[in-house]
């Protein structure tokens, strides 16, 4: 099974924290990790997986962004920059470094080669201030939305910063993945 586990730079702390227990309880698991090496909830949900392990799937736009040792960024760039201008909304304003970043979002969802040999994650989850499909995070929750990928967006839940608060949140999504994937994970 694959996860992506991606959001905005400006998660709320028990979001992270929240992120970081999956992260473990997914790599215990099995499942492969997609992220995009980005600080907040892409760091996050990439905590319990060691670097260079082979479940994990960091995909950069650059060659040591963020200062990710083993990032992904020698994909099928042109098909995954081609995929993102047909679901930015203004692509033609973006700058490169934009473009680049949007285009790497794409194999957070559909894989390394989104076209010639796509595997889609199985499921996303991720944070966006109130649960919009806002900032760089949009580009891949649309993707896993044309795909049918099943996406949790813990910012739909729009809770205070608590610990209690972060505790009903992990529940709610473990509710969640029940019944959407028939999943449990044993925590």
């Amino acid at each position: 099974m694959i996860v992506t586990i991606i959001g905005s730079r400006q998660t709320p702390l028990h979001i992270l924290a929240i992120m970081q227990v999956l992260s473990k309880y997914f790599y215990k698991s099995g499942w492969i990790l997609r992220s995009g090496g980005a600080d907040g909830a892409d760091t996050a949900g990439a905590t319990h997986y060691p670097v260079n392990d082979p479940l994990r799937e960091i995909y950069v736009p650059w060659k040591n962004f963020n200062n990710v040792e083993d990032g992904i960024h020698d994909g099928d760039v042109d098909d995954a920059e081609v995929i993102a201008s047909c679901v930015h909304p203004a692509w033609h304003r973006c700058k490169i470094g934009a473009k680049k970043l949007h285009s790497r979002n794409v194999f957070q969802i559909l894989g390394k080669h989104p076209v010639s040999a796509m595997v889609l994650s199985d499921l996303v989850v991720c944070w966006t201030p109130h649960g919009a499909d806002v900032g760089g995070t949009a580009t891949a929750v649309e993707l896993a939305h044309r795909h049918n990928v099943p996406t949790f967006n813990f910012g739909q839940l729009n809770t205070p910063e608590s610990i209690e608060d972060g505790l009903k949140c992990l529940d709610m999504f473990l509710d969640w993945l029940k019944e959407t994937l028939n999943i449990t994970l044993d925590m």
